[in-house]
């Protein structure tokens, strides 16, 4: 049980995907541990600023850190950008603050300008160039009790940090949208009528957009989103959104120097990504190419028992033109951050269930007419490492890890049994998430 309790907890963090939970030094036990270079960018921070201050942590994206450090501008020593609020009641003073600091020949830091940003916490930071030979700072802000999200573009130049652009957001990503070797900047930001996506580049420290396209959606809100190929060749965004009853995908790319949305090109597209909510977009494979998971009742379950009911879940890929290809059928437990894709001698003639005593994943020969309960193929079971030998004594196997966790198998010892894979099989057919 407590094994079970742990993963719960685990996989709970793991679901969050794009939406990470939001925190700030303020809302920790203890702040992170600075390193050395950042003990001494804070010393000198707080010289300029005084104590008063707490730093303040991105939200979500790669950069999790209050501290960025490199050169932004065309002098050849290092800048640190610093987000940081004071501590007041007054919301104002309350809001966060952007300080540049500068490393001088000798080594040494000095605080060069702040100014305020655009919200009460920091959601994400990118520091990138954006078409141009110029780096800049994009960083995104969040306000409690307010939806909208701002970004502000920032531009550092003569100890000056400027912010070149401002606008409100949903999503924010860095990424070579049109394969052309450069970074762009896409965003999707709500309007009465939907949403809208766009696509900014730099030219000589003005941003300009180069592409724009309409997301049409009825859903309440967007809820995950996964950024890699929608096929061999096209880098996409993925955009999961929650209806009222259940999750819809919509896809954005360029081609033909457009960003396209093919979902509400061909409106019947984007309805056959309906599922259940819980199931989003991923590379569930690690292959680059993002599949959309589509759900249906797995072998030999009904949805008049609903709590009985397991699902099956398969992957589909965008296939140009406007095409949705099935790409696997798999077993997808999102409990236990594993996906198993069914093997197609299995197709239609094994089904699953969930051992309610050990919450082990177990699969069955099906046969309608057989009398009795079905033979028992293999089980699945979430382990940690210090309950392996247990497991191994019992006839478990272990088929991966990840962590302290490990995923182990065992199999039917009937040899005449042609529907018994071999453990090999399992292998390759299985995947964490």
């Amino acid at each position: 049980m407590l094994k079970r309790m742990f993963f719960c907890a685990a996989a709970a963090v793991l679901l969050t995907g794009c939406s990470a939970v939001n925190f700030s030094v303020d809302t920790l036990l203890t702040p992170p541990m600075l390193t050395r270079e950042q003990s001494e960018i804070y010393k000198t921070l707080i010289a300029s600023t005084g104590k008063n201050i707490t730093l303040k942590y991105p939200n979500s994206g790669d950069s999790r850190s209050a501290f960025a450090v490199g050169n932004i501008d065309s002098e050849p020593t290092e800048e640190a950008i610093v987000f940081y609020s004071y501590n007041s009641a007054d919301p104002e003073e309350a809001s966060v603050r952007v300080s540049v600091l500068d490393k001088d020949e000798s080594g040494e830091w000095n605080s060069k300008y702040e100014l305020a940003g655009s919200g009460g916490e920091v959601d994400t930071v990118k520091i990138t160039r954006l078409g141009d030979d110029m780096t800049y700072i994009v960083a995104g802000y969040s306000t409690a009790g307010i939806e909208d999200k701002v970004f502000q573009i920032y531009l550092y130049s003569n100890g000056v940090l400027e912010c070149v652009y401002e606008d409100n957001y949903t999503i924010l990503e860095v990424m070579d949208i049109n394969s052309d070797g450069a970074n762009e900047l896409v965003t999707v930001k709500g309007t009465a009528v939907g949403s809208l996506a766009s696509v900014y580049r730099a030219e000589g420290g003005l941003i300009e957009t180069t592409y724009v396209s309409d997301i049409i959606t009825t859903s309440d809100k967007i809820i995950n989103y996964i950024v890699g190929k929608a096929d061999d060749e096209k880098p996409a965004i993925f955009i999961d959104e929650l209806g009222l009853n259940g999750v819809q995908t919509e896809i954005l790319f360029v081609a033909e120097e457009q960003l396209q949305n093919p979902m509400i090109t061909i409106d019947t597209l984007r309805n056959d990504t309906f599922r259940q909510n819980g199931y989003y977009c991923a590379d569930y494979d690690k292959d680059g190419i993002v599949e959309i998971p589509i759900t249906s009742v797995f072998t030999g379950h009904s949805l008049e028992s609903a709590e009985e009911c397991l699902m099956m879940t398969k992957w589909y890929h965008y296939l140009d033109y406007f095409m949705l290809e099935e790409e696997a059928s798999s077993y997808y437990n999102i409990a236990d951050g594993y996906v198993f894709t069914i093997p197609n001698r299995w197709s239609e003639r094994v089904t699953v269930k969930t051992d309610r005593e050990s919450m082990e994943t177990v699969f069955y020969k099906y046969d309608v007419s057989a009398e009795g309960e079905y033979p028992e193929l293999m089980r699945i079971t979430v382990a940690t490492r210090n309950e392996m030998t247990e497991l191994t004594e019992m006839g478990y196997e272990a088929i991966a890890s990840n962590g302290q966790l490990v995923y182990a198998v065992r199999l039917s010892d009937d040899e005449s049994e042609p529907l018994v894979l071999t453990l090999d099989e399992v292998k390759n057919n299985f995947y964490i998430q």
